[in-house]
């Protein structure tokens, strides 16, 4: 039996490690970008009951009226006249998403 870690990056911006026997996948694990590790069950993160970022989990929650909007902080610069779209911005005039 062949065994042999192997990373995968996904489109989620995460990242699948797994274990290969015989180009099968027999155990692994989701990691997204920011360090999060998806967990099958007793999954607690964004629940519902607590409504945190991952970064405000690690780092503690700002003081009341600084708000964090994003997991990111500081947040990214939205240029004038688009939206953020998680993948770049989205220009409505030209219709293109640019980062």
């Amino acid at each position: 039996t062949k065994t042999q870690p192997r990373n995968r990056k996904l489109d989620l911006n995460a990242w699948f490690c797994s274990t290969l026997t015989l180009n099968l996948a027999r155990q692994g694990k989701y990691t997204f970008s920011d360090g999060l590790e998806y967990k099958d069950n007793k999954w607690h993160y964004c629940d519902g009951y607590d409504r945190r970022f991952y970064t405000e989990i690690c780092n503690g929650l700002k003081p009341a009226g600084i708000s964090q909007l994003t997991d990111l902080d500081p947040p990214r610069h939205i240029p004038t006249g688009c939206y953020d779209c998680g993948d770049g911005f989205y220009n409505p005039n030209t219709r293109v998403v640019v980062d």
